[in-house]
């Protein structure tokens, strides 16, 4: 590449990644030297020369134009002075659409913004809008679907609906569409469960308790086998919560069991991401009474000698803390404990468990 493509390579990069209309000379040239090894190779590669061409010659086509209020400011160079503030020139862009096709579309949807953006208007968008519209006009018979399936069945590419920054939601917000509208649902993977080996049928299952920790979750798989308690309280089926994974995959209760009535236990760790957890949790799914297996958080407090600091990426929403502590109230030594935890961010882990504890206070 010649020295005069490479300049104007380098001003048409640093033009189209601004969002802003208005540019400065002087920003524009140190953008262009973080791309030399050093000021030498700059002038060695006649580095403001070009530069000066390239800016001269896209004035000429009206790409560019100095503003009026700068035109006498200039960047004081003794030879081939230029302003110092520039604007890009947006062009007239013609409308590729027809208003017969636009027409055609607007009883379903609203393609105001094509309209007044023609610039993003092209024949693999319409073909989009086509698809779109076809299916909005028979939406009553299909199903409920989830986003990859009718990412592929409208758009042929089951990935163009995944990322919130790439072309297919860019499609859906700027026709004003929601996934709901095009009847897509936000599925979870299942949980992992396991049903205490007494239960002969999931229909007999009365009370489950949901577990954020790997560790505990398996150490209560042995205390099934062992038809042993946790902690005094017999429980018909364990969750793995998985972190925040329970909160999109709790609606698979509805699945693997057919009761609505049943009495739904969590426990995780006692620190800021375990109390959120379970206050989301709990708001989300009303369906469910879900409530804190008090007995385990007690037995936590009492075995923990040290507790641990929180980590830096945790954030502590005060409006979670004070649901679990209300919930927890009538145990005061509790309520002391915990609050002292949060003041010093500090928490207890369930590793403070382990199984041989569980063995003898079960």
């Amino acid at each position: 590449m010649d020295g005069y493509k490479k300049m104007r390579s380098l001003i048409d990069e640093y033009l189209n990644f601004r969002k802003k209309l208005e540019f400065s000379i002087l920003e524009l040239e140190s953008h262009i030297l973080n791309h030399y090894r050093s000021l030498n190779d700059y002038h060695d590669e006649g580095g403001y020369e070009f530069m000066y061409s390239v800016i001269s010659d896209m004035h000429k086509v009206n790409e560019i134009s100095p503003l009026k209020a700068f035109t006498k400011q200039t960047n004081n160079r003794k030879q081939n002075s230029l302003p110092v503030r520039w604007k890009k020139v947006k062009t007239k862009v013609e409308s590729l659409w027809s208003k017969e096709q636009m027409f055609q579309v607007s009883d379903r949807l609203d393609i105001g913004y094509y309209i007044d953006h023609p610039e993003y208007q092209d024949n693999a968008t319409w073909e989009n809008i086509c698809r779109i519209y076809e299916f909005l006009g028979d939406a009553e018979k299909w199903e409920w679907e989830s986003r990859a399936t009718r990412s592929y069945q409208l758009f042929d590419d089951e990935k163009f609906l995944l990322n919130k920054e790439n072309q297919g939601n860019r499609l859906l917000g700027r026709l004003k569409l929601t996934e709901a509208d095009l009847k897509i649902k936000q599925f979870g993977e299942p949980f992992s469960y396991i049903v205490n080996p007494k239960i002969d049928v999931l229909s007999k299952v009365k009370n489950i308790l949901i577990i954020e920790n790997l560790s505990f979750f398996h150490s209560c798989r042995r205390l099934f086998r062992l038809q042993q308690s946790i902690l005094g309280i017999y429980y018909d089926m364990i969750i793995y919560a998985e972190g925040t994974h329970i909160e999109s995959s709790i609606q698979y209760l509805e699945d693997v069991l057919e009761q609505k009535s049943l009495e739904v236990y969590y426990v995780g760790d006692m620190d800021p991401s375990g109390y959120s957890i379970y206050a989301r949790l709990k708001v989300k799914n009303p369906q469910y009474d879900i409530k804190l297996a008090k007995h385990i958080y007690y037995e936590m407090t009492e075995q923990c000698r040290k507790p641990t600091s929180i980590p830096k990426e945790q954030t502590k929403n005060i409006e979670h803390f004070l649901l679990i502590i209300n919930e927890l109230i009538e145990n005061e030594n509790f309520r002391t404990i915990a609050t002292k935890l949060w003041d010093e961010n500090k928490r207890i882990p369930q590793e403070v468990l382990p199984i041989d504890v569980l063995l003898k206070r079960g």
